[in-house]
This record gives structure tokens, sequence and C-alpha cells, in this order.
């Protein structure tokens, strides 16, 4: 086996080694009129974060998300119109409910990319539902690793392992090489 199939085989490795966190996904639904959510969740390590919000509701202007928060007690980041916080996509579709077909909306928010540090944090959104149709909105919420994959432990010893089996590879058909041209 030469040194660049070995090389090539590392890097197969390294490409498939790196850990990206599960997204983080909260929802809520049955909204009626002024509403403030909070969510509490737990981070093992730092990573960048990006999210999307997407709410559903009967008409375009039934749930209006006026912001969403992300604390951990130190850090502070809010997300509101003053923030450039807007809807990225809207649309209408139709779906069945009880054999009658009923038209929702539905909206797409961006959350821009933060860094958020390990430890606790608590996601909050905030907004109005307009009830007066009888139809209560709804929201998911997914926060996202960015995809800064960080190698796990584990893959950093077997790079490690893959790095000295590749030297002793190396070294011996040096050895070798040189005991046939003696």
């Amino acid at each position: 086996m030469s040194i660049r199939h070995i090389f090539s085989a590392l890097m197969l490795v390294l490409a498939g080694s790196s850990a990206v966190a599960a997204p983080i996904t909260f929802s809520k639904s049955g909204l009626n009129g002024n509403f403030s959510n909070g969510y509490d969740f737990t981070l093992s390590s730092g990573q960048q974060y990006s999210g999307s919000l997407l709410t559903i509701s009967r008409l375009e202007h039934d749930l209006n998300i006026l912001s969403v928060g992300l604390s951990n007690g130190q850090v502070q980041y809010t997300f509101d119109s003053t923030s450039g916080f807007q809807s990225i996509s809207s649309a209408s579709s139709a779906v069945v409910i009880k054999g009658n077909s009923v038209l929702e909306w539905i909206e797409t928010y961006e959350l821009t990319p933060v860094f958020l540090t390990a430890g606790d944090w608590r996601l909050t959104i905030s907004g109005v539902d307009d009830a007066s149709n009888k139809f209560n909105g709804s929201y998911t919420v997914s926060l996202n690793d960015s995809g800064s994959a960080v190698p796990e432990p584990q893959s950093l010893a077997l790079m490690l392992a893959a790095f000295g089996a590749m030297a002793l590879v190396t070294r011996s058909k040096r050895r070798t090489s040189r005991r046939t041209t003696r």
C-alpha cells in the first residue's frame, strides 16, 4: 500500500469524523393573544448557531412575532424589528381539518448567526396572535450549529494514530529501500 493510499484513507476518516450538534427545536401551538414563551436548554460546548422560526396562522397578519431572545444571564441576544429581524418568506397553503379545506399562512424568519457559549441558555419568543378567527397560531423555532465542525476527542486520537501509522509505514519503506540499495 502506497503513502498516497494511506493519506487518502486518512482524509476520508477526517472528513467524516467532525461532530455537528443536533438542532435545538421548540414548538408551541394554541397561541392566543399576547404571548411570551420561554425555553431552557444546555450546551456542552460553545458553537456558532443560526436559526429559523416558522409560524403558521389562519391569515397573513394573525400571528406576529415581536422578538426572539437568547440569554445565559451574562449575554443577551435579541432579534426584533430594530435588529433587522423580519420574515424572509411567506406563503399560504390549503390543509384539510375535519374534512374541510382551510387556508393557513406560513411565515419563515431567520435568526442571524451568534456564538453561544457552553452552559445554560434561555430562548424567549414574544408576539401577538389575533385569535378572533378561532384558529390559534403556532410556531417552531430551530437553532442549528452553523457548521463550525470541531473534531471530537476520539476523532483526534484516531487522527493521531493514523499519522503514527503513516510515519511507521514511511520509516519502514525507507529502511527497506536502504537495505536493497546497499
